[in-house]
């Protein structure tokens, strides 16, 4: 109606989805809005809470995987922003945000993030054919490399001792659950054929925590980052468990999550603020000669 009375016509039709009185665009296609109006309960989506009425577009927060730490900086900083704090101020607030996080002021479980397997998780044989392997030289009880000899036209040739080492990690074939996984992506037994910090993580989970039950494929379970504990655990911490009690015997990487799953998760808000990620990272000390010496 006010579009038709501002041009003097009932030819114009606007059909209004929300109307928000803040809006945050710091690139494009990546926002957040607070929502006052929707057509179908008018005004009064304003009394809800924020977080309830709150329009995001292309931002992690959005995103089902986020652990609950990583969603909250998000919408922590885009409160700050609707109410106009500047960006030192909205800097301040997240590193007192960060710092809560590492003096250990949140639930445990809030770092967990959430995956699912879509596929399932790759045999050896799949793993062996798609992996790479180095020669690596033979050495000796005094750390020696080792040699043998060889006639080659009537010639002593020395050749260096090599043995295999599999650098694909084909030891998490063992964590598999369907020995009739394939690499073939159009396949019902369609597996990984690379496993990214995840899906080595199921595996692990597979291969040392599970009692009874494995994560297949179409399971959701928690994952976060460890960095020691009873058991070997996967190359860059990454682990996998169905509930918070399997891995009690092992200590948290909160440094790695800060840095992955909270830092790593506002580089769109820091941008469209003026402002990057290593803002809010600690200030690392440039040692000198002189520090090494009393």
């Amino acid at each position: 109606k006010m579009m038709q009375e501002k041009l003097d016509s009932t030819a114009m039709i606007v059909d209004c989805e929300m109307l928000m009185d803040r809006f945050y665009l710091p690139r494009r296609n990546r926002y957040g809005g607070r929502v006052v109006w929707m057509p179908e309960v008018g005004f009064d989506i304003a009394k809800e809470a924020v977080e309830d009425r709150m329009k995001i577009q292309g931002l992690e927060a959005k995103h089902a995987n986020t652990s609950p730490v990583g969603r909250g900086v998000q919408l922590r900083a885009l409160h700050n922003i609707w109410d106009d704090m500047s960006p030192e101020e909205v800097k301040e607030d997240l590193l007192q945000y960060i710092q809560n996080i590492r003096d250990g002021n949140v639930e445990k479980t809030d770092l967990f993030a959430r995956a699912r397997l879509g596929k399932f998780l790759p045999t050896k044989k799949i793993l062996f054919k798609v992996g790479k392997q180095i020669e690596l030289p033979l050495l000796d009880e005094s750390g020696k490399k080792q040699y043998k000899s060889t006639v080659v036209d009537g010639k002593i040739k020395k050749e260096l001792i090599t043995f295999p080492v599999d650098v694909a990690g084909t030891h998490y074939g063992e964590g598999a659950t369907n020995p009739n996984a394939s690499m073939n992506p159009d396949d019902d037994n369609a597996a990984y054929v690379i496993l990214d910090g995840v899906q080595r993580g199921a595996a692990w989970y597979n291969i040392v925590l599970a009692k009874e039950t494995k994560l297949d494929k179409g399971d959701s379970f928690y994952t976060t980052f460890v960095k020691d504990g009873p058991t070997w655990i996967p190359a860059g911490g990454y682990v996998s468990f169905s509930e918070p009690e399997d891995i009690e015997g092992y200590e948290i990487d909160v440094e790695k999550i800060i840095e992955k799953h909270v830092v790593g998760k506002l580089d769109h808000i820091m941008y469209g603020i003026g402002l990057s990620l290593d803002d809010l990272r600690p200030i690392r000390k440039k040692l000198t000669v002189a520090d090494f010496f009393e």
